[in-house]
């Protein structure tokens, strides 16, 4: 959470000193902080490779830590992968052959993917160098427009 908020102050700087007016600086600063939160948010699926959790790191284990989960499937009794539709449909289908509650070793297995909480050091550390490169970026504009508005300078 620091690193995001010395990027967006840094932007918003870079962005006071282009504009060179208050209010449309700061209305552009919230804007821009919203953007980057929503931005690094819908990203870290993408930048952090998803994989199957395991039952004891599922979202229903009630652990502290808990994974970010980034997709969801089944496998069938024999263990064959099945999409959440297929799975659903299955389910549907057990549930009428056999009544409200059908043997268990026939039902299809919830299968989670996503960022185990094991790995939330390594997320940090990428997410804190791009975050920190980006803002000696926004810094680097800033120092540029602040020393070309300047008088004299």
């Amino acid at each position: 959470m620091l690193t995001r908020a010395a990027l967006v102050l840094v932007a918003a700087l870079a962005i006071g000193a282009l504009i060179g007016r208050t209010l449309p600086s700061l209305l552009i600063g919230i804007v821009l902080a919203a953007a980057v939160a929503s931005a690094l948010s819908a990203m870290l699926p993408y930048w952090v490779e998803s994989a199957e959790l395991k039952p004891t790191e599922s979202i229903f284990t009630g652990g502290h830590a808990i994974p970010l989960t980034t997709g969801h499937a089944y496998r069938d009794a024999d263990g064959t992968p099945m999409s959440s539709e297929e799975g659903e449909v299955l389910y549907q289908a057990i549930y009428e052959e056999y009544g409200p509650e059908p043997d268990p070793a026939l039902l299809p297995q919830d299968v989670w993917f996503g960022v185990a909480a094991s790995r939330y050091p390594e997320v940090l550390a990428r997410e804190s160098v791009a975050l920190g490169a980006a803002t000696l970026l926004a810094g680097g504009l800033a120092v540029v427009v602040v020393q070309r508005r300047r008088p004299g300078g």
